[in-house]
């Protein structure tokens, strides 16, 4: 029996890639908070079920996946910069402050992850509305569970 290969991007690559794409320039999250996203999703051209068993491909990529279709580099950046854009669009909703930069980042990158319902629901935003950033950030280790 051969050995399963897994066909992985790099994720300085897609980046890179992505900062030429269309909507790079209407993002809100920064550079630094798109590495936080994409080290913590990982990259992959072949799509696969995640821990949570949803089909995902690129860097997290969560829409239109087709299992057993390869997508280019390319597709994994646009892909990103459109989920982070939807993930920032839901999340501002909820925001009735500006937080810091790097604040607004984690924001943005645990919502990519876990959801931006939960997210906005969640003990971290009304932290967050009250401008109690270490008291927001306490609230991280909450969400390391799946489902």
């Amino acid at each position: 029996m051969s050995p399963s290969i897994v066909k992985r991007c790099l994720v300085g690559a897609v980046l890179a890639i992505a900062a030429t794409l269309p909507g790079f320039q209407s993002l809100h999250t920064s550079v630094e908070g798109l590495k936080l996203i994409a080290d913590f999703e990982g990259c992959r051209l072949q799509p696969y079920q995640c821990s949570a068993g949803v089909w995902t491909d690129g860097i997290g990529n969560t829409s239109g996946v087709v299992p057993g279709k390869t997508i280019t580099e390319r597709q994994a950046a646009q892909g990103l910069i459109n989920n982070v854009l939807l993930t920032e669009k839901r999340i501002e909703a909820c925001l009735q402050v500006k937080p810091p930069q790097h604040v607004y980042d984690a924001l943005i990158s645990i919502g990519f992850n876990v959801g931006t319902g939960a997210i906005c629901r969640s003990t971290m935003v009304s932290y967050i509305n009250r401008q109690q950033w270490w008291q927001a950030c306490n609230q991280l280790p909450r969400w390391v569970y799946v489902n």
